[in-house]
């Protein structure tokens, strides 16, 4: 069924999981829940070249990051990293275009948590079109926000929509460049 206010999407939804699908085929509704990346993420929250080559490596720098930050509890990243990798293990959040969106609840987060990380030479995320992910955007969202956490997906997804801005992040050459490129998108 299609919702005539719902946008057009150019990434590929066979074999996505239930709640990705969902969360994109909501209709557009007031008021409107969206996020600005560049607001949302500061330069230190943005890896512009990931070292890690495989699923769980990129996980594991990008949790690292945001211990290194103190953004998540020291002691919530092993619990963090199990709960992010069974969710890949399960589904890949590899959503197509060369975008991945990892993503689970905790008890550890009083608010969302973000984190960037672009992987120039990609990695397999097994994603349904077969593409390479070079966009990660990793999100923790507090235990039982089921809402917050659908209204999240389909506005972190909605951002990565536009071609444009894909080849801007990939063309970007340091994170301070990578957060203006998010800024210009979302001033659009």
């Amino acid at each position: 069924m299609k919702h005539r206010n719902a946008p057009h999407l150019s990434i590929a939804t066979h074999n996505l999981p239930s709640t990705i699908i969902f969360a994109l085929a909501q209709p557009i509704t007031a008021p409107q829940f969206d996020i600005n990346l560049a607001n949302t993420l500061s330069a230190d929250r943005v890896i512009a070249d990931m070292v890690a080559l495989e699923r769980p490596g990129v996980i594991a720098e990008l949790l690292e990051r945001l211990d290194a930050l103190n953004a998540i509890p020291r002691e919530a990243r092993p619990t963090l990293l199990n709960a992010l990798i069974e969710k890949e293990n399960i589904h890949t959040t590899g959503i197509g275009s060369g975008v991945a969106i990892p993503h689970c609840y905790s008890n550890a987060v009083s608010e969302t948590v973000f984190i960037f990380g672009r992987s120039l030479q990609g990695i397999d995320f097994n994603a349904p079109d077969g593409e390479p992910v070079h966009y990660i955007l990793l999100y923790i969202v507090p235990q039982d926000r089921h809402l917050l956490h659908l209204q999240t997906l389909r506005a972190v997804a909605k951002n990565f929509l536009s071609s444009k801005l894909r080849r801007q992040l990939l063309e970007a050459p340091d994170a301070t460049a990578i957060l203006e490129v998010f800024r210009k998108h979302a001033d659009k």
